[in-house]
């Protein structure tokens, strides 16, 4: 058998070999380097013969203190118990971090540190260390890695990837999330709806804007969602949240008349009409944006990349957990075997945690980190700079929240 490594695999070569992938992860899809357009690229693969068994797409940057660094974020797209084409995939990475003036490849691969996928991530471990790849362990923060080594999914599909009834997962909800949902907010005036191709996402943008003030945090701008829904097409879904105040304020009046809970819904009456007075009949309160995933054999992972929500006007209508539910009933539709919501800390105590735990997820444990060093002395650089450098930026944002 003959191996060939190539650094400008076609890009219908590429995708067909996606179709067959056991997952595909998102920042591995034709689309993401033009996201990342701040890094340089390459459709890396490798030919047994004539027939591809691995690719990934790789990303190439300048990091702190001149360093260059190629990065496969979620990849590489691999058989890993495949001992020979790891060692050939390694091989052919050096040579081209080499060519580019790259100190290291760094990946994290969408092995899951289980065998619930079919995959042996003990197999991986040890046929990439015998590779030349350095394992950057098991921690747990969500800060250890370039991408958190713990996240959260809900299952919408059976292990035959038959969508799972609505109301049983609605059930499986904790009472926190599931008492906010459906007829709750239908008799209130809450709605959701996607956004059309027209909306230019500002209003979106605003919605993150309100998350980052409330939370002393840095997301994106409306331009890097805009490129994101340029990258991926209609695979990029933008959910709102909305209420429509008249019906709101129908309905709490007729609770005030019932003598129900009179002076919160008197309280919520009058913030109601001031907000329709100053923004109109309809007013967002949360949103949220989505990538699809693209049909193939394998499995379906929907990802949730981006939320913001203005607690500003009726925090107590909680208006995320409706939006997720309904994201979840189109994903199922679609016949999408998990939501991902993204990141957590691996010892699942914290508030992002707490939030997520609500839609009864499956905890996806990954593998983990790994480095392929090419020059030594550059790479122990990085590899100290890099926590130093965390560090700093913590440090920075404490002063800013106590400001």
């Amino acid at each position: 058998m003959a191996y060939r490594f190539v650094t400008d695999l076609p890009r219908e070569e590429y995708e067909a070999f996606l179709q067959k992938a056991t997952v595909v992860p998102l920042t591995q899809r034709p689309g993401w380097e033009t996201v990342k357009s701040n890094w340089g690229h390459a459709f890396c693969g490798l030919y047994r013969d004539d027939t591809v068994i691995a690719a990934a797409l790789i990303l190439t940057r300048t990091m702190p203190m001149g360093l260059k660094l190629c990065y496969s974020p979620r990849g590489f797209l691999l058989d890993y118990e495949d001992k020979e084409a790891v060692a050939q995939f390694a091989k052919g990475m050096r040579d081209y971090a080499k060519s580019q003036g790259a100190f290291a490849v760094k990946f994290d691969p969408f092995v899951l540190n289980s065998d619930r996928w079919g995959m042996d991530p003990q197999a991986a471990l040890l046929n990439l260390q015998a590779a030349g790849f350095v394992h950057k362990g098991f921690g747990k923060s969500l800060h250890d890695y370039f991408n958190p080594r713990f996240n959260m999914a809900v299952r919408l599909t059976d292990e035959e990837h038959n969508p799972l009834d609505p109301k049983a997962l609605l059930k499986s909800f904790k009472k926190g999330a599931r008492s906010y949902i459906g007829n709750y907010h239908k008799n209130r005036g809450v709605f959701f709806e996607k956004a059309g191709p027209e909306d230019d996402l500002s209003e979106f943008a605003r919605l993150i804007g309100c998350t980052e003030k409330r939370q002393n945090v840095l997301l994106r701008s409306a331009d890097y969602f805009r490129s994101i829904r340029d990258a991926f097409g209609e695979d990029t879904v933008v959910y709102y949240g909305k209420v429509n105040l008249p019906a709101f304020i129908a309905y709490t009046q007729g609770c005030i008349d019932k003598g129900q809970n009179v002076e919160s819904n008197t309280r919520n009456l009058n913030q109601a009409k001031e907000a329709q007075r100053e923004r109109g009949d309809v007013v967002s309160l949360c949103g949220g944006l989505f990538v699809m995933p693209p049909k193939g054999e394998g499995i379906r992972v929907a990802e949730y990349l981006y939320g913001g929500s203005d607690l500003s006007l009726l925090p107590n209508l909680s208006t995320p957990n409706g939006m997720l539910y309904q994201v979840m009933l189109d994903c199922m539709e679609d016949r999408v075997d998990y939501l991902n919501l993204g990141g957590v800390e691996g010892t699942l105590d914290d508030a992002l945690s707490e939030f997520k735990q609500k839609f009864a997820p499956e905890v996806l444990e990954f593998i983990g980190e790994f480095d392929l060093v090419v020059s030594p002395l550059k790479y122990q650089l990085f590899d100290k700079g890099l926590p130093t450098a965390r560090s700093a930026m913590k440090k920075l944002r404490s002063v800013g929240k106590k400001g």
